[in-house]
């Protein structure tokens, strides 16, 4: 189709990335239209699959990142999970000096120097498939006389901190309640659910939430910090899988709803 035609034309020509594109176009939740021929993100991905283009994957990008100074040469660096990763990659002031797989943490010891300050951030990956860097976090080493006392510099990507005043908070929030879905059109579905809290065994509210993650079909979508959200771009007549988690403010997530499935209206 010359549909088709012209995306394999940017492709081929390097205009555009295919993977970059796939990515952005069914995060965005766009249409795709050329010459009044108009795609959404599930015939796109079905229009590609068929050309042979390999799809992106959406990672999310590791959250609560922290960087702790432990010496004058070495800085201990830690994250939560992120959802469908096999490993992660370790950046130090924007170079890539480590890979890590099954482990959310990771020690620097390669050749840092005394009184001086480093940035770090981290990405998740799946096979060809990475995610955005986390935000960086600026941490500096040790100058010899705070080794010998024994304090710390602590960076995280809220800020920077003694590490005496960190508090470790591994309590995720309630799971969302009443998932709800609407189907609204042939391409729009509407979930709708109950706010969610971060309450500890104790009762007495932890870090604070901070929003909630939608999963389609198994697959992470987007993040709100609303209790609705709309899905669109989606195709006439089709069943579709929504779930639900929440989060906190350092990166805990809770457990996700369980699944409700929906149906989009017929095409007219």
């Amino acid at each position: 189709s010359p549909l088709l035609d012209q995306i394999l034309s940017w492709f081929k020509d390097a205009v555009i990335n295919a993977k970059e594109f796939v990515a952005d176009t069914i995060r965005a939740k766009k249409e795709l239209c050329i010459e009044d021929v108009c795609v959404n993100k599930d015939e796109l991905k079905t229009l590609l699959d068929n050309a042979g283009i390999q799809q992106k994957v959406l990672i999310q990008t590791p959250s609560n990142f922290t960087a702790v100074a432990t010496s004058t040469s070495q800085i201990d660096l830690s994250w939560t999970a992120s959802s469908g990763a096999t490993g992660y990659n370790i950046y130090r002031d924007g170079n890539n000096i480590a890979g890590v797989t099954g482990r959310t943490t990771y020690s620097d010891e390669g050749g840092l120097t005394a009184s001086t300050t480093y940035s770090y951030s981290v990405s998740a990956y799946a096979g060809d498939n990475e995610s955005a860097t986390s935000t960086s976090v600026s941490v500096t080493t040790f100058n010899g006389s705070e080794e010998d006392s024994g304090s710390s510099e602590t960076g995280s990507d809220n800020g920077t901190t003694s590490a005496e005043t960190l508090t470790a908070d591994t309590t995720a929030p309630m799971t969302p309640k009443n998932l709800k879905t609407v189907p609204i059109s042939s391409s729009q579905i509407d979930l709708s659910w109950t706010a969610s809290a971060d309450i500890s065994s104790a009762g007495e509210e932890v870090s604070g939430l901070a929003g909630y993650n939608l999963y389609e079909n198994g697959i992470f979508i987007a993040s709100t910090t609303a209790v609705a959200y709309s899905d669109t771009g989606l195709t006439a007549s089709t069943t579709y899988s929504y779930s639900v988690s929440a989060y906190d403010v350092v990166g805990n997530e809770s457990s996700v709803s369980a699944s409700l499935s929906t149906t989009t209206a017929g095409s007219i």
